[in-house]
Parts: structure tokens; sequence; C-alpha cells
């Protein structure tokens, strides 16, 4: 539905479980709110800006976004709600896709790093690797029965890069094929069938978009491009290409033709500090053809890596790409103990830019791009990055234990009541033994709160044969008490039949198959999440 829609139209209302508390930042096609929900948690929503005004569209919605809410990866920022949100606005009824995630402490990568401030290789070669195999994981995403199924990212930029909790990079927006193209194509048919480069038909970032993008063609190079593109970025200073036509069509017209057609600009012509090495991998990952491109981005990563490490020796250890369970221990943070560097030639670098907000990390804050601006490159020497200005190396893995299964999915408000129910209903289970069973009331104290722990175990595995077995015994549990009580009921009330106590078996083992097949029910409502 065409209607212009501004963030500050939905600030203050409710969304779903969320309140809208302040407007995070907007984009092309969504607005990204503060939102509290519960005991004063808070979350970030990104709200379409496009309404979803027909089945197809929803469904297409609701489809992709199952998809991308099972990606479980250290790199990547964990999806934890999404809904559709029904409001009228401007005198029309209109059907918002959202998505909520977690707040990322140390805001982006582009706050971090602006335009104009160069980084050393080290450094560049951290962000690369976990990037890099956050994009790796997707790309080679499997669903539960063992389907390939690659979901790409489409927009790799550093203003969806995040800084985590401790320090680490979240990759951010892969929802933006849901919010994006997905809800235009189905929403606005018209519009999208319009070819580039109308305004309705562009969803990404033309600066560090593939070629092949431009042609409505979408590959897993594509994605490894993007990060060239950032790559080259924090190496110059600025992208291999910009455009200052004063028009927003004008601008993604001239990128087009640029990303298209010219090579990218030399980085050792202009910067004496890059290997040829170097440049050499970032020019064959912004090929203008996807087939003479790395064949994976992890393939980029680790090119990149080894002409760092090569180049540097004495000064560079080489790091393992961080993988789905593999993450690295992060170096004490610390104030920034080098200047950040300037971008030589066109780039201003006299004039001192106006402050930033403090970016908080950890238990310290600090300005982004704080410092004396130099104009000329600090010389290399071995101790020069003993100490980055910030780390983003992952954090330490915390060690398994009975119950490190996927617990972040047990605080969904959705599944509350089936908690609580099952709680109370080992409770009362146990109370039935109590009474029936006066004499071994010591070990049916001790039973109820093991029954909850197995109770709570066995949900919170990750492979439903796990499930099922830790939650055998809360099942026999169950039928222990259901069949004792059916027995003492014919003992006290019944003639006395030997017969009769068989049939105590009948609510027993239907109490027992019950909690079996609820538990069962649970886990497959969890991986469909």
């Amino acid at each position: 539905m065409s209607i212009e829609i501004k963030c500050s139209d939905l600030l203050g209302q409710r969304v779903g479980h969320y309140q809208l508390v302040e407007v995070l930042g907007s984009g092309g096609f969504a607005c990204v709110y503060r939102g509290q929900w519960g005991a004063g948690q808070e979350v970030a929503l990104k709200i379409s800006r496009r309404s979803l005004d027909s089945p197809e569209s929803r469904s297409d919605f609701e489809r992709e976004v199952r998809i991308v809410s099972r990606l479980n990866h250290p790199n990547i920022i964990r999806l934890l709600d999404y809904g559709i949100y029904e409001v009228e606005l401007h005198g029309q009824q209109l059907a918002l896709p959202y998505l909520v995630m977690p707040l990322a402490p140390g805001g982006s990568l582009r706050q971090l790093i602006p335009r104009g401030q160069r980084l050393p290789l080290e450094q560049v070669v951290i962000y690369v690797q976990q990037v890099a195999a956050a994009l790796q994981y997707a790309h080679d995403f499997r669903e539960p029965d063992g389907r390939a199924n690659a979901i790409l990212h489409l927009d790799v930029k550093p203003a969806n890069m995040l800084v985590g909790e401790r320090g680490q990079i979240w990759l951010s927006d892969f929802g933006i094929a849901i919010i994006g193209h997905k809800t235009l194509r189905a929403a606005d048919p018209q519009a999208a069938a319009q070819a580039w480069p109308t305004e309705e038909a562009v969803w990404g970032s033309p600066e560090y978009m593939a070629p092949e993008r431009f042609d409505g063609q979408r590959r897993r190079a594509s994605d490894q491009y993007a990060l060239a593109v950032t790559c080259y970025e924090w190496l110059a200073g600025a992208p291999p290409f910009s455009s200052s036509a004063p028009d927003l069509l004008a601008r993604q017209q001239e990128l087009m033709r640029l990303q298209r057609t010219q090579p990218p600009p030399s980085l050792t012509a202009r910067f004496g500090d890059i290997p040829p090495a170097v440049e050499a991998v970032i020019l064959k990952a912004l090929a203008k053809e996807p087939d003479l491109r790395y064949p994976s981005v992890k393939a980029f990563a680790e090119a990149l890596e080894q002409a760092v490490a090569q180049s540097r020796p004495s000064q560079f250890r080489a790091r393992p790409a961080p993988g789905p369970m593999t993450v690295a221990p992060p170096p004490p943070l610390s104030p920034p103990p080098f200047p950040p560097l300037s971008t030589p030639g066109p780039m201003p670098t006299s004039t001192p830019a106006s402050p930033s907000p403090a970016i908080f990390l950890g238990s310290q804050s600090f300005l982004p791009g704080a410092g004396a601006v130099s104009g000329t490159l600090p010389a290399f020497s071995a101790g020069f990055l003993k100490e980055p200005a910030f780390s983003l190396v992952p954090p330490v893995a915390k060690p398994a234990h009975f119950f490190s299964g996927h617990r972040s999915f047990l605080l969904l408000p959705d599944f509350r009541l089936f908690r609580f129910t099952h709680c109370l209903l080992i409770v009362l289970a146990g109370l039935l033994l109590l009474v029936t069973l006066p004499k071994l009331w010591p070990l049916i104290l001790l039973a109820i709160p093991l029954m909850i722990a197995f109770f709570y175990l066995s949900i919170s595995r990750r492979k439903p044969l796990a499930m099922q077995l830790l939650a055998l015994p809360v099942a026999l549990y169950y039928a222990v008490s259901c069949g004792q009580l059916c027995m003492w009921l014919i003992a006290r009330f019944g003639p006395g039949l030997p017969l009769l106590s068989l049939v105590a078996l009948l609510p027993a083992l239907a109490a027992c198959g019950a909690a079996l097949y609820s538990i069962h029910r649970y886990g497959v409502q969890r991986l469909r999440w």
C-alpha cells in the first residue's frame, strides 16, 4: 500500500507484547524502535513501512521469517519474536510486519568507524573473520530434515554489523529480503515488476551491492562482494564507488553504472601501507562476474588472513575464523592507545568532526573516532595493535552443562502456561502420593523437585530423542501417582476384587502417554519457532 509512514507515527503505541518508547533509526523499508516488555526488559523492534494487504504476502512473510528465526550462530543477532501489527493510520487500515531482536549495547560499526577513518589490516581481518563466519553459516544452512536451504543476507554493510553485549560482532538484518522485497513483491506487484532503477524496486544499499544484484540476481557471491566492499572501505576510508548526485534516483543510477562497468580504484597506488597481496584478494572478491570471485565467503576471509599474515609475519598472529560453536576469549577493554588513521587525498582530515555519542562497551564507554587526527599514516611497530581501541573478538564459549539447551526459548511468554501447568501437576501428583503412601514421605518430597528438574531438562533439549528420554521419568512419575490413586480408591471404596486393580493400569498408562505427547508437541513447536 502506497502511504507515507513516519517513524514517529507509531511511537508510544503497543505492538504485540512491546511498548514503543524510542526511535533508534529508520531506513527506506523499516523503522527501528526501542521496545519495552515484561518487567522492564528492552528489545529492538524493526517495523516495516509497507503493509501486507494480501493473504499471499502474509504467508510469504511468516514462512520466510520462520526460516530466518532458526539461525543460531554467535555472530548473528537472534530473532526473538515476529508478528503483523494491525493499525489504522491516515484513515487506512495497515498490516505492518515486524521483527523483534535484542538491543545491541555497543551500537553498530558504522557508529564506531565513521566514513573517512581507516583501520589497520590486523583489525580488519578480525572483523571480516566474524562476519564471514556468520555469512558462511547462513549460506550452508540446512533444514532439520537435512535439506539445504541457503539464506542470503543481501545487505551486508557496516550499519548492519552490531557490537554485542560482550564485544562480539552481531550481523543483523537477515530479514531485509523479508521486510523489503518480499512484502513489495506480494503487496504491490506492479511496483515490484518495474525494473531497476525505480525507487520502489530498490532494496539494499547500492554502494555495497554486487553488479548482478542490479539485474535481480541473488547469489551467495553477492554477499561476498558486499563484504569485500566493506573491507575496502575499512582500508581506504571510503567504499570504492560513491555518488554526489543531489537526487536519490540519480545517485542510484550512477552507482549502478559504476558497479557494473568501472574497476575499483587501486589501494596500493593510494596507500603505501597496503601490501599488493591484500589488494589482490580484495579485488578478486570484487570481480564483476560472480564466478570469478572466491568459491565461498569463508575462502575469501581465509585468503585475506593469509595475505596479511604473509605480509606482516612478525606483527600478525593468525586466528582461526570463528565457527558456529568455536569462539575465542576477548582481550580486556582499554582506552584507545593509538589515534585513528585518516584518509589522505580528497578526504578532509584537518577539520575536526562534531562529537559523536558515547558508545558503551562492557564496563567502559568511549567516543568513536576520539583522538588526534593526523594527516600522515603512523608507522607500524610490533606493539602497534597489542591493545586495540575496542575489541570485537567473539566471547568465551560457556562450557556445556545439563541445562545448556535453547534457554532463551524458555522465556517466551506464549509457553509460560505450559510450563506452569506441568509444574503444578508435578506438585499435585506428589501430594497424591503423600496421601496414598504416607510412609514414603521423605522419598516423595525429594521426588517433587527432582521431577521438576527433569521436566525443565527435557524441554531445554534440541534433539527430540533426548527430549523424550529425559521426559520419561516425569511420565513414569505421573503414571505411578495416577495408578496408586486408583488402587487406593479401589481398596477403600471398591468391592475388593483383585482384578479391579488391573483397571488402575489404564489411567496410569493414559497419564504417561499424555505427558510424553505434550512434551513432544512442545518440542515440535519449539523447532518450528
